[in-house]
């Protein structure tokens, strides 16, 4: 009676986990929809293309007259092509653009950056020469070719607002960083319609010795795909030689509309991920009634509730995205600037793709508790909590040794790039510590020190510290395995499982033999028949 007792809480308790793993299955399911979802593999060959139409040609641009040069030829010519807002073949689509956007310095006075100790005092006719900083941004309001503004200046038509200042609110994505500075909100704008508006800023000489920045801002929508691409292509003058520094971002973001059944799916998949949060709260309250705070002592419960409040703030964050992009196309149908809030939308939507994966990955690594009762999970885990005192320790002192290294690279190899600033010596020790990184310039600047240095971080960091986590892994294993050999049985969630699944389908545990020979099969079929008759007479006996 006791065995039979004891059997029946050991079902009811491979049951109720086999209802978690169900749970957990779906609940991952939803996410995996949801993020893959909002990422279109076409996004890669989106973008090569607008790198091989004109970004590439960009970063080709040395001075201020390839400027003009590249606006005639990539920006008029490949992508407007006498087309307000798409191309020939329809299949490109500006929703926003394409604008240009100087930042200027203020001529002559002083000029002081906002870190200098003394202010740099020039003449009323010597330009200022240090790199563009907002504390003396040029705001003023100007006539053609930088003159004097007229009041009787007329301030109608897109050529004659390239000389005025247009601020603009700050946002919380306004600030753009570039090599030689970080750029804000703001500037002489100038949108670029046809070839005649290139040449009036060239023979207006619109790019000067007082220009510090040239922005070039544009939404591009990709009409067969459905995907936005936020374009900001900076070129930087930091002082008044002429010489022009290109960097560029693209941001891609699919549409959110519902179109085909795909994206019917995907929102469907968000309530459902909304849902299942809802239930694990339920199921997490129930718990915490009964045994209080005492629940979220456990690490793994605290790292589930986690996971849930991750879940919904990617769910929230996405919600908001589709906000912003709706806010953005209103704003693009009222002709109103809206690349401001398509930028901000491409944030939220790159946020949104970051908190996703994450939720992916953590609901993939919680299936190691979910999966508890079975053997293999059982000893991975066992050996985990067996090790973990070890490995904290050996962690602790892995992280000291590596800020050390960094230090010495950091004081030692400082004049060369690699190691130039403690963000990139920390990304170089760590490529080194993985072998996956080599600096020839810190073999060839400096061939002693630099190959004293990686000798000693091969043997001690790699050699010595990596391998005692191999170590410290495989002698808890082993322990781990010897202690648990009496206790692995056949009575665990999968194979309950499986009973449950050939109960549900009438399949019979013993299968017939597979034989082609018709009389070998019956004489395999009598012998079983005579087994279940004997087996049957011992029953009644007993």
């Amino acid at each position: 009676m006791l065995e039979g007792q004891e059997k029946r809480a050991s079902e009811r308790t491979i049951r109720r986990r086999l209802k978690n793993i169900s749970v957990h299955l779906l609940y991952l399911t939803f996410l995996l929809i949801v993020s893959f979802g909002q990422r279109e593999e076409n996004s890669f060959h989106f973008g090569q293309a607008l790198n091989r139409m004109f970004v590439n040609e960009a970063k080709n641009i040395k001075s201020s007259t390839d400027v003009y040069k590249w606006i005639d030829r990539s920006v008029v010519g490949t992508l407007l092509n006498d087309h307000m807002t798409h191309f020939t073949d329809g299949q490109l689509i500006f929703v926003s653009g394409p604008l240009l956007r100087q930042k200027r310095v203020v001529a002559g006075t002083t000029c002081a950056h906002s870190d200098a100790v003394k202010k740099a005092k020039l003449s009323g006719n010597t330009a200022c020469s240090l790199r563009y900083d907002s504390s003396f941004e040029d705001q003023r309001n100007y006539g053609p070719g930088w003159s004097t503004e007229n009041p009787y200046f007329s301030n109608s038509g897109h050529k004659n607002k390239a000389w005025r200042y247009k601020p603009k609110p700050w946002t919380w994505i306004s600030d753009y960083n570039g090599e030689h500075g970080t750029y804000d909100n703001g500037g002489y704008y100038v949108t670029v319609t046809d070839r005649d508006v290139a040449q009036y800023l060239r023979l207006s000489n619109w790019i000067d010795k007082h220009t510090r920045a040239i922005i070039f801002e544009s939404i591009f929508y990709n009409v067969p795909h459905r995907i936005y691409c936020v374009t900001i292509i900076v070129m930087e003058i930091p002082n008044f030689s002429g010489d022009v520094h290109v960097t560029s971002q693209l941001h891609f973001m699919r549409t959110h509309h519902v179109e085909y059944a795909s994206d019917v799916i995907v929102y469907v998949s968000l309530i459902c991920i909304l849902i299942m949060v809802f239930y694990h709260l339920v199921e997490i309250s129930s718990s915490m009634r009964e045994i209080g705070f005492r629940f979220l002592w456990n690490l793994w419960n605290l790292f589930h509730v986690f996971v849930l409040l991750l879940s919904t703030a990617a769910v929230g964050v996405y919600l908001t995205r589709v906000t912003y992009t709706d806010m953005a196309l209103k704003a693009y149908v009222d002709k109103m600037p809206s690349f401001e809030l398509f930028h901000e939308a491409a944030y939220f939507d790159y946020v949104t793709r970051c908190l996703l994966s994450s939720c992916v990955f953590l609901t993939m690594f919680y299936t190691v508790k979910i999966m508890q009762g079975h053997p293999t999970f059982e000893l991975m885990y066992a050996t985990m909590r067996q090790s973990s005192g070890d490995l904290k320790g050996h962690s602790v002192l892995m992280f000291f040794l590596f800020c050390g290294f960094c230090h010495v690279g950091l004081m030692w190899f400082g004049d060369i790039k690699d190691f130039s600033t403690l963000v990139r010596t920390m990304q170089s020790v760590l490529g080194f510590s993985m072998e996956a990184f080599t600096s020839s310039d810190l073999l060839i600047h400096h061939p002693l020190l630099g190959s004293l240095f990686l000798f000693v971080f091969v043997v001690l960091f790699t050699k010595v510290f990596v391998n005692f986590y191999a170590v410290i892994l495989e002698n808890s294993f082993r322990e781990c395995k010897l202690l648990m050999r009496d206790d692995i049985t056949d009575d665990h969630v999968l194979s309950f499982g499986r009973k449950q699944l050939r109960s549900m389908f009438a399949i019979k545990e013993q299968k017939l033999k597979e034989l082609s020979n018709p009389q070998e099969r019956k004489e395999y079929i009598d012998l079983l028949d005579k087994q279940t008759a004997i087996k049957k007479g011992n029953n009644k006996i007993q």
